[in-house]
């Protein structure tokens, strides 16, 4: 029984205990702190809206072409006994070069008897002349002589002339300085009168022919006018980036008619400047290049990103924490940009950011 009653005490002990540190607990607590709601909207990433000048840029795409080449031929029969060591492809000779030329022998031979048959005409006339200033001719027959005499020597010397012209066509020499693009004779060739024997084109003189398609033609309508070629910036189109150099050119004419396959309009662009120092990114015919042609200049013109677009005509502004939902006029979408006339002012917050699925719009449709 004793022990009982002591087993008792110490539960009872400990209940006491345990509720004293309870009621400590409870007395000794801090109060909670009340804390109004506060709306916080989510955080955005915006651009500014500025307008300015915009350059309308009509790009297309051509292939580079001679604007001089030549098909080399002669205008005689012969057989070749020489060739420049300079005339095969890819190789450059300069203007006046002789770089072909077929045996001259017997054409020497022709002009060389021409000559003295020249000389020969013109003894006989000086011969006739002293006979009648020594009065030893017959007066009468003197002029009918010195006719005769003076037909004689115009017949040589057409012959002379021709036997020189024939000479001079005997060799072919460069009209300009440039570069082979096909060699088709060696030397020991028997060659006929009109046969191709290479095509060479000139240096520095390369076009392009391009075609813009008939919607982007309302971008370049007010640069012709007085006369005005529109600027042209080449670039080589299979180089991606800043690999592929830059030259400068401009629009020399429009075609006449209307590309019926492809309904554009044909325009020819003339290559300035070809200074580059790599042989290997030299401009050549056959380079397929991309044409930036600087057409009309639009002002106070917003142009933004395409990634800026929540719909075909559609922005989102923030203004006053607050979003709202703008409605613009688009001109023009270009590669990755959009040039906006209406619906904006300078300033303006455009939202850059993707927006929470359950984000609370406000403000109205602009």
């Amino acid at each position: 029984m004793p022990s009982f009653l002591f087993r008792l005490m110490r539960v009872v002990a400990v209940l006491l205990f345990a509720a004293g540190v309870a009621l400590w607990l409870f007395v000794s607590r801090e109060k909670p702190q009340k804390k109004e709601m506060v709306n916080t909207p989510p955080k955005v990433l915006c651009v500014p809206a500025v307008s300015g000048n915009a350059d309308m840029i009509v790009e297309a795409f051509g292939t580079v072409m001679p604007r001089n080449s030549v098909k080399l031929a002669m205008e005689i029969a012969g057989r070749i006994d020489y060739v420049h060591p300079d005339f095969r492809e890819g190789a450059s000779i300069h203007k006046d070069e002789i770089f072909l030329r077929i045996d001259q022998r017997t054409l020497l031979l022709n002009e060389r008897n021409a000559r003295v048959l020249v000389d020969q005409a013109r003894a006989d006339i000086r011969l006739l002349e002293q006979e009648i200033s020594n009065l030893k001719a017959d007066a009468g027959l003197a002029p009918s002589r010195m006719a005769l005499k003076k037909s004689a020597l115009a017949s040589e010397q057409a012959a002379l002339a021709t036997a020189s012209l024939m000479l001079e066509k005997s060799e072919i020499k460069s009209g300009f300085y440039g570069f082979v693009m096909a060699k088709q004779v060696e030397v020991g060739e028997y060659v006929n009168p009109g046969q191709v024997l290479g095509v060479m084109y000139e240096k520095d003189a390369l076009d392009v022919d391009i075609r813009v398609p008939l919607e982007e033609l309302q971008w370049l309508g007010s640069v012709f006018e007085n006369g005005v070629r529109p600027q042209v910036i080449i670039t080589i189109a299979n180089l991606e980036g800043d690999r592929s150099p830059v030259w400068p050119g401009h629009v020399v004419r429009i075609k006449a008619a209307i590309d019926e396959k492809t309904r554009t309009m044909p325009m020819t662009v003339e290559i300035g400047s070809l200074d580059v120092k790599d042989p290997l990114l030299l401009l050549r015919p056959g380079v397929f290049v991309k044409c930036r042609v600087k057409g009309e200049q639009k002002e106070n013109v917003f142009k933004i990103p395409r990634t800026l677009m929540r719909s075909p005509n559609t922005l989102y502004l923030a203004k006053a924490n607050h979003l709202v939902i703008k409605t613009v006029k688009v001109i023009r979408r270009f590669e990755e940009d959009v040039y906006i006339t209406e619906g904006l002012t300078p300033g303006d917050l455009i939202i850059e950011s993707r927006l929470p699925g359950n984000f609370r719009r406000y403000g109205n449709h602009g």
